[in-house]
């Protein structure tokens, strides 16, 4: 009786490792991806900016070529 308790045990321990394994796999999977997104997001961020600052770059230009108006 002991020694099935124990392979039960040992089998579940086995099992319990095995799925924290694959847990820990998926993380790092995850934090890979976390980290393409986080830098697709910057380059967005940053061609926004770009994208702003020649927009209001232009509207003062405009407002200078329409001051006499």
């Amino acid at each position: 009786m002991k020694s099935k308790t124990y392979y039960e045990m040992y089998d579940l321990l086995t099992q319990s490792m095995s799925l924290n394994h694959k847990m820990i796999d998926k993380i790092e999977e995850l934090r890979a991806e976390n980290a393409v997104l986080y830098k697709q997001i910057e380059e967005c961020r940053d061609t926004l900016r770009t994208l702003i600052s020649k927009d209001f770059e232009s509207s003062n230009d405009n407002k200078r070529l329409f001051s006499f108006c």
